[in-house]
């Protein structure tokens, strides 16, 4: 019987940690720290995560990118929707050679069976024929994750699966303590790119209530302002 492509693989998703009397080798990344993830505001989890070193978001940049955002929303309605857009929608997309695929897709991979286990995937499907998409439970560093995943045997190459078309988001510079937000207000055809866009800047102090410094509306006969072209490289991250 042909193998269903959005067939959840049970046996990857299993608790098992040795096989074969073998125990899973330790990762860069504890348990502890993924145990964190996900938090109660995911997309802002995700903006937090390329704020932040390692494979998670680090605590104390989620907690004042909450503070400041929830803040500067009750303050001005014309973010009070807009939320960051990540640059993967948080799952990888493994292509692997055709005498690994059935191995893996059978859960009998040890390799591949342990990084599923402790980074908690949740979903693993074929695609087509090669390709399998991994979901995970939590907000993960899909670059540093896939650098593991490219480890196991008969992977031959690992990718974030990306977002496409455009919309509004937040990009966040930090200096010191001092953080900077521009709100990226998109309009006009945003799926395949928005045609307008208004930024909207604030500064935040730690411990202060964020102040709007600026406003500017991209347009052909209207000069960027030097802060727009600093802030706005903060989404390009």
């Amino acid at each position: 019987m042909p193998r269903n492509k959005y067939q959840l693989t049970p046996f990857i998703i299993a608790s098992t940690m040795a096989f074969g009397g073998v125990s899973c080798p330790k990762y860069p990344v504890t348990e502890n720290e993924l145990s964190r993830t996900p938090r109660k505001n995911r997309n802002i989890e995700q903006l937090a995560l390329i704020l932040s070193e390692g494979y998670t978001a680090d605590t104390d940049v989620y907690d004042r990118l909450v503070s400041d955002i929830s803040t500067i929303r009750a303050k001005d309605s014309r973010v009070a929707n807009v939320n960051f857009r990540p640059k993967d929608d948080g799952s990888l997309l493994v292509e692997v050679s055709s005498g690994a695929e059935e191995n893996i897709l059978d859960g009998m991979d040890f390799d591949w069976n342990c990084l599923n286990k402790h980074f908690h995937a949740t979903s693993v499907k074929k695609v087509i024929p090669s390709i399998i998409s991994v979901r995970f439970k939590g907000v993960l560093d899909m670059n540093k994750v896939g650098t593991l995943y490219k480890s196991v045997p008969g992977v031959e190459s690992v990718m974030p699966s990306l977002t496409t078309g455009g919309g509004s988001t937040i990009c966040v510079v930090r200096d010191d303590q001092e953080w900077h937000y521009v709100f990226d207000v998109g309009s006009g055809d945003c799926i395949v790119g928005c045609m307008y866009h208004e930024l909207i800047y604030y500064r935040a102090d730690n411990g202060k209530e964020p102040i709007l410094m600026e406003t500017w509306t991209k347009s052909p006969d209207s000069a960027q302002p030097a802060w727009a072209e600093i802030y706005e490289k903060g989404c390009k991250k």
